[in-house]
């Protein structure tokens, strides 16, 4: 289980982020703050080149299921179409994109999970992080 002095690093890097402003929850592991940075920088861009009324803000940042999990919503409230406009400039499927390549990394220290078999299950671990106490290793 994540403490929270592992995932504090978010809270503190984007607590005063303009972005980050209506935020209600920051929450990212150590291992994936790379992953959070991308969609940052993307949503900063993205905020750049789009109508002023369709710039995009982050809601919460979260581990939900065990996937890093980001909402959005409109920077001003006044934004009716922001999602459709979102939608149409891919920033959902790039979201996705990063989200399913963190899963794919350890929380602790971000490096790629390997798939073995343990107790007759397939999961993916870290090798730096492996629980080798359980499974017969001092």
């Amino acid at each position: 289980m994540l403490k929270y002095s592992d995932v504090s690093t978010a809270r503190s890097k984007y607590s005063d982020h303009p972005l980050f402003f209506k935020c209600i929850e920051i929450w990212c592991p150590k291992g994936w703050m790379d992953y959070l940075d991308k969609v940052v920088s993307f949503i900063e861009d993205y905020n750049k080149n789009c109508l002023e009324q369709d710039r995009l803000a982050f809601a919460q940042v979260k581990i939900k299921w065990d996937r890093l999990t980001i909402y959005l919503e409109p920077l001003f409230d006044s934004s009716k179409e922001w999602s459709k406009s979102a939608q149409e400039a891919g920033v959902f499927d790039y979201i996705n994109v990063v989200i399913n390549d963190a899963s794919n990394h350890c929380t602790f220290c971000g490096n790629e999970l390997i798939e073995m078999v343990i107790d007759s299950r397939i999961k993916a671990v870290c090798m730096n992080h492996f629980p080798q106490s359980r499974h017969g290793k001092s």
